[in-house]
Parts: C-alpha cells; sequence; structure tokens
C-alpha cells in the first residue's frame, strides 16, 4: 500500500442499467470507483449509490473506511465479483496493522486522514497529486495515509484542497455533466492543473520509513525492533513534541527547538488526522530527525539542554513503552500548585497565539457545521 500500483484486477461489471464497466484498480479508494463508475455511466454519484443501496445515505459516512456486512454483500452482488475484492481495498486492514487493538466505530482511526463529514460536506481528508491525477484519474488508497505528505513517483507535495476556490476535495458531489473525477464540484476547475512544489527531504524520509513500518509490519529504534503499532506510537509521541518545540513554553525547550533546527512550523496544529499537508509535512520533518537520533544521544541532548521529566512528558501525554528508562533518566521538576487568588479587576488581554488558536478551531467548526 505504500506504492502507486497501476494495475487492473480486471473489469467490476455493474448489472442492470449500469452497463458501462469501470475497472477498478488496486490500489484505489472505493468512493472513488464508485464516483468514476457513476459518471462513466452517465449519472451523479448520489443516483448511483441510490440505486444500490436504495434508502441509505452512503455518502454522509466514510466509504473508505468499509461497509456494513449487508451493504458489501449487496454491492459484491450486482458486480462480477466477490467481497473479497472490495474488502481488500478498505482502510481498515492498515489502520488495524497500525493500531493493533480493536478499531473504535465512529471515533477517527489513528493515522487515518478524517474526511470530516457533515451531512455530504466534508472539512478534509482526501489528498492527491496533481501529476498522478492527470495520468491516471483516480484516488489512491494512500493518500488517506496521514504520514503521506508527498508523492512517492514524482516527489512533488501533495495538494488536500482545489488549488483554484480552496474547498475540500469532494469528488463525491460532482454532477453527471462535469464526466471527470477530476472536476472540483464547487468551481469546475481541473484539479490536475495544480502548481507542483518540491517536499523536504526528510519528510518525505519519514514518510518511506512510515511505508516500510506498514509493509513490513515492524521497524528499528535506536537499534530496538518495534512491532507496527508500538513503532507509530512513538512516531506520534516525537510528533506532539514537534509540535510543542515549534512553539517553546520554555527557555530549554527554545534552546531544544535551536538545537534540532526547528524553524517554520505551525504554531497551531489541530489533531494528526485533522491537520492540513502543510502542516504535518513540517512536523514530520522534525520528527524524522527525532527517530533517526540514538537513544542514548538524545537522552544527553535533553540532559545539557535542562530538559525535566515534565518536560519531555508533560502530564496528560502517554509515554511509549519504548522510551521509558530515557524519561526516568531525566530530572522531575514538578511544578508547584498555585494558590487560588481572588481577582478583583478585569483579566488581562488573551495573547495573540492563543487568541489564534481559538479562532482556529472555532472556523473548524463552522465548517461542519456547513
Amino acid at each position: 500500500m505504500g506504492s502507486t500500483d497501476q494495475g487492473y484486477p480486471g473489469n467490476i461489471l455493474l448489472t442492470g442499467p449500469w452497463s458501462i464497466p469501470c475497472a477498478l484498480h488496486n490500489d484505489e479508494l472505493l468512493s472513488s470507483w464508485l464516483v468514476r463508475s457513476a459518471l462513466a455511466n452517465g449519472c451523479d454519484p448520489l443516483t448511483l449509490t441510490g440505486d444500490l443501496w436504495p434508502g441509505w445515505r452512503a455518502w454522509t459516512i466514510d466509504l473508505d473506511r468499509g461497509l456494513p456486512a449487508d451493504k458489501l454483500k449487496s454491492l459484491a452482488k450486482k458486480c462480477t465479483t466477490t467481497t473479497n475484492k472490495f474488502e481488500s481495498i478498505f482502510l481498515r486492514h492498515a489502520a488495524a496493522r497500525v493500531v493493533g487493538a480493536e478499531l473504535p466505530i465512529r471515533q477517527c482511526w489513528p493515522w487515518i486522514l478524517a474526511i470530516g463529514a457533515r451531512n455530504r460536506l466534508r472539512s478534509g481528508g482526501l489528498q492527491y497529486c496533481p501529476i498522478c491525477l492527470k495520468e491516471s484519474p483516480y484516488f489512491r488508497i494512500c493518500w488517506r495515509f496521514a504520514w503521506h505528505t508527498c508523492c512517492s513517483t514524482h516527489h512533488i507535495r501533495l495538494h488536500d484542497s482545489c488549488p483554484h476556490c480552496s474547498i475540500s476535495i469532494e469528488p463525491h458531489r460532482l454532477e453527471a455533466q462535469n464526466k471527470s473525477i477530476t472536476v472540483c464540484p464547487n468551481c469546475l476547475s481541473d484539479l490536475s492543473e495544480a502548481s507542483t512544489e518540491k517536499p523536504s527531504e526528510k519528510s518525505l524520509s519519514f514518510q518511506k520509513m512510515a511505508n516500510r513500518t506498514l509493509d513490513d509490519g515492524y521497524n528499528t529504534y535506536s537499534n530496538v525492533k518495534l512491532r507496527a503499532p508500538a513503532w507509530f506510537e512513538l512516531a506520534r509521541f516525537f510528533y506532539v513534541l514537534s509540535h510543542r518545540l515549534s512553539n517553546p513554553e520554555s527557555p530549554s525547550m527554545a534552546a531544544l527547538a535551536s538545537y534540532f533546527g526547528v524553524k517554520d512550523t505551525p504554531k497551531h496544529a489541530p489533531q494528526l488526522e485533522r491537520a492540513d499537508t502543510a502542516t504535518r509535512a513540517s512536523l514530520f520533518g522534525v520528527v524524522e530527525l527525532l527517530m533517526n537520533t540514538n537513544k542514548k544521544k538524545l537522552a544527553s541532548i535533553l540532559t545539557e539542554h535542562g530538559i525535566s521529566q515534565e518536560g519531555f512528558c508533560p502530564k496528560g501525554v502517554a509515554i511509549p513503552g519504548c522510551l521509558v528508562d530515557l524519561l526516568e533518566a531525566l530530572e522531575s521538576r514538578p511544578q508547584k500548585k498555585k494558590g487560588r487568588s481572588i481577582v478583583n479587576s478585569l483579566p488581562n488581554p488573551r495573547p495573540w497565539h492563543e487568541v489564534q488558536r481559538r479562532s482556529i478551531r472555532i472556523r473548524r467548526k463552522l465548517m461542519e457545521g456547513k
């Protein structure tokens, strides 16, 4: 799943009025194939899913995570294939290997981009490479992986919104007259006509590391073999640390950020699965540095810069098992609780970065509420 597979496993033939077959690619998202099938047969995606699953509002959920058993059986019955063909492209297979535990039904899945569905509207969750989309117009499975921020084939930054109107990628809202999945349903511009920006080498390196971990089921950190769930847990911890380094709350953290060359990173980053491509690419560049730093060397660096246990792993943040000994080697400097005081005057103005953070959250909630 880490690479782009251009192979054709064979046509999936829809019966009834859907007489024009549409090939399902090995690495294609189910939603992408449904949209292409609808457009190829001269109808809207909404019409196609309405015929496949009468009375079910298919586009209000994330179809790429998986289908209910009855809906999957119904789809297979109308196609010249088995349910196994569709099962193989669901995101839950990759998510299960990353998590190593039972996946939640409604919540975000770790390391799988969240679409932020509100009825048929989306606030994100889908990326694309404009060159790939132009050469073979369909959306790849790997473009839903949070660690993917650039195209492994063309080495350019992925886009997560229309380059013309900045709206999230929503091919399921296309209409029959649009004819191509590369069209933006909002402004009707061609998504493949987008700028090509080179990614940072470190973010691309991290992406390759994560792909290798997913494919092999394990990777190493500081010469210790970790199973995929433990490796991704460590990567998430370093992602959170990288975010804190981009907005250091103490002189020691600022010095550590300077040591690792952390600069031009987002000051306010939402949850990993909801962050935009540019934010994730920037922070993954720092994560790559941390992942490739020997644990003993990292402990020495942290001690040298005066980072305490509380500074390295604040309250509420889970420490990965492979870093417990490193944490114990750091000095503990718990903060003293401040006594409560009665304030008789108006509170001081909030810092600008806090106002900006709250503004981002409010805008996101407004977008999801449309």
